[in-house]
C-alpha cells in the first residue's frame, strides 16, 4: 500500500514539473502568430453579423479570449450550444488553439475599419462619456468583440470561433456566440450562428 502511494507521488510530482517545464517555454516563446485564415475569419464575423453591418468603426480587443472557458476543455454544460455540424477535429484544434491567448494585428481586410483596442481600454472603458480611452466615444462604436482563436478541422475546410459581443452603452446587451464556417469554392461561407 505504502508503495502503490509512493509510486501516485512521484507520478504526481513528475507530470508537474513537466506542465511547469511546457508553461515556462511557452511564454519564453511569447504570444502565438495568428494564421491569416484566422484573420480572414475574423473579416466575415464582422461582415455577417447584423448588428455591426451598419457601423464603419469597429473596436476589437487586441488579445484573443483569455477566458478559462477555453483553458481545458469546453465545459459540459456548453457542449449543446456548439454548432451540431461541428466535426471531431475542428473542436479538438479548437480547444488546443486556445490553450493561451494571441495578440491580434491590422490584419483585417481592407474593407473594414478595425480599431484594437487594449485589455486596459477595455477595463476603463465604460460607454460613457467619462474620457477620451472611451472606445464607445472614440471611435463612435456600438458594441467590441473579443475572438478567441479560430478551430479547424484537419482539411481547413471548417472553422469555429467563439466571440464575445460586449455593448458599449449597456452591459447586460452583451453575449457571446459560436459561427461555424466552412469553404466553399475558396471563401468561408457562414453555415451555423449559435448565440450562448
Amino acid at each position: 500500500m505504502m508503495f502503490r502511494a509512493f509510486i501516485r507521488t512521484i507520478h504526481f510530482l513528475s507530470l508537474t514539473v513537466i506542465l511547469m517545464i511546457v508553461s515556462v517555454s511557452a511564454l519564453a516563446q511569447g504570444a502565438p502568430e495568428l494564421h491569416a485564415e484566422e484573420y480572414e475569419i475574423f473579416s466575415e464575423v464582422i461582415r455577417k453579423t447584423a448588428l455591426l453591418s451598419e457601423s464603419r468603426n469597429i473596436v476589437v480587443s487586441i488579445t484573443t479570449s483569455g477566458d478559462a472557458f477555453y483553458l481545458a476543455e469546453v465545459p459540459t454544460e456548453h457542449r449543446d450550444l456548439l454548432p451540431k455540424k461541428l466535426h471531431r477535429s475542428t473542436r479538438k484544434n479548437f480547444i488546443q488553439s486556445n490553450v493561451s491567448p494571441a495578440e491580434l494585428r491590422d490584419n483585417f481586410s481592407n474593407d473594414l475599419m478595425v480599431h484594437l483596442i487594449s485589455w486596459e481600454d477595455i477595463v476603463q472603458s465604460r460607454g460613457k462619456n467619462s474620457s477620451d480611452e472611451n472606445a464607445a466615444v472614440k471611435f463612435s462604436a456600438g458594441y467590441r468583440l473579443t475572438f478567441s482563436r479560430v478551430g479547424f478541422d484537419r482539411r481547413r475546410t471548417q472553422a469555429l470561433v467563439f466571440v464575445r459581443y460586449r455593448n458599449n452603452e449597456a452591459r447586460r446587451h452583451s453575449f457571446g456566440a459560436y459561427l461555424l464556417f466552412e469553404k466553399e469554392n475558396g471563401s468561408w461561407k457562414l453555415i451555423q450562428y449559435t448565440k450562448q
